[in-house]
């Protein structure tokens, strides 16, 4: 019978579970995505938070048709992410080339599409979540989500570049970072 350490794999720093679950700061990270993500965390909760009183008050009135877009979009980002782990093991918190891992550039799935995937699900999620939820409020933080995804995405591009093999030939073959077309 199994440990709970090997059903979990959390015990080994090889397995993407084990990576997936480190904290979003951590040592040896880019000081700029620890900035970046100390933002993005407070942000996230208050989100919710704005989305509980907004709906609890009443004071947005979203119709019923742009609820059921929001339930769309939500649907879509978690598909989404849910792709990008399928395709990446790589995919963690942190901003940093797993070289105990062998880190390698991952080109298929959704990141044939775009550079960034992941950050795209969050945004999807984002615009779905408080429309579903009927809440204009939490559509303020859709553009303050980009934002932060967009200096988040700049910074670890410019470090996959630096230190991983193959990123930036395949950053000119994949033009977009978020959405194909549009950036």
């Amino acid at each position: 019978m199994s440990s709970e350490a090997d059903l979990f794999a959390v015990a080994n720093p090889a397995t993407p579970l084990a990576e997936r679950m480190r904290p979003p700061i951590q040592r040896g990270q880019p000081l700029a995505d620890k900035l970046l993500m100390g933002a993005f965390i407070p942000l996230w909760f208050g989100w919710f938070v704005l989305m509980g009183f907004d709906r609890r008050f009443g004071w947005s009135d979203v119709p019923g048709a742009l609820k059921f877009l929001g339930a769309v979009l939500l649907c879509l980002g978690i598909w989404l992410s849910f792709e990008v782990l399928q395709e990446n093991s790589y995919a963690a918190t942190a901003v940093r080339v797993q070289k105990e891992r062998g880190h390698k550039v991952v080109s298929t799935g959704p990141y044939a599409y775009v550079r960034h995937p992941m950050y795209a699900s969050v945004l999807l999620i984002g615009a779905g979540t408080p429309l579903l939820l009927g809440s204009w409020w939490g559509l303020l933080a859709v553009p303050l989500f980009a934002v932060v995804f967009g200096f988040r995405a700049v910074m670890e591009e410019r470090v996959l570049a630096a230190e991983l093999e193959g990123y930036a030939d395949y950053a000119n073959r994949v033009r977009y970072r978020f959405v194909p077309r549009l950036w």
